[in-house]
């Protein structure tokens, strides 16, 4: 990816602020969406979007949204398949001119997405999200501590 859009890699990066959400804590597992770089990114997404992508059932999700803003409890289970999957289904709904649809999902992202590499990063960033941490058999006994403690935040 960084062959061929690597200068608009490198500017979403120089908007970017490396350090905001550089480290997850249990006081801040909601990280607000930052905007700045999303037309940039959305540049990228229109260019790997293949001919005729869409998205199918968006009355399914106008239906859900109506109920959680009555306050009814809403969860969205996909079948995730890739880091873009988020940023191209931002794409997809705003040229449908659903982008207010969209701007009320908030996603849940594993702390690898806010705390590794930097440009995942500033793509995670750009999209309302609840950080959660996954367990491994190789974290030390205080890094599951903060695990478990960011998850039940």
């Amino acid at each position: 990816m960084t062959a061929v859009y690597g200068e608009q890699l490198a500017q979403i990066l120089r908007h970017s602020d490396p350090d905001l959400f550089a480290v997850t804590t249990p006081e801040i597992v909601f990280q607000e969406a930052q905007k700045q770089n999303r037309e940039r990114f959305e540049e990228i997404i229109e260019d790997l979007l293949l001919p005729g992508s869409g998205v199918e059932g968006v009355e399914n999700l106008r239906s859900l949204h109506a109920l959680a803003a009555q306050g009814r409890p809403a969860l969205i289970l996909s079948a995730h398949v890739s880091n873009l999957d988020v940023p191209a289904l931002y794409t997809l709904l705003k040229h449908r001119g659903e982008e207010a649809l969209f701007e009320d999902i908030i996603f849940i992202a594993g702390r690898k997405l806010t705390e590794g590499c930097k440009s995942i990063k500033s793509m995670a960033e750009m999209f309302s999200r609840v950080v959660i941490s996954a367990k491994s058999s190789r974290m030390s006994e205080q890094e599951s501590s903060v695990g478990m403690a960011i998850n039940k935040a």
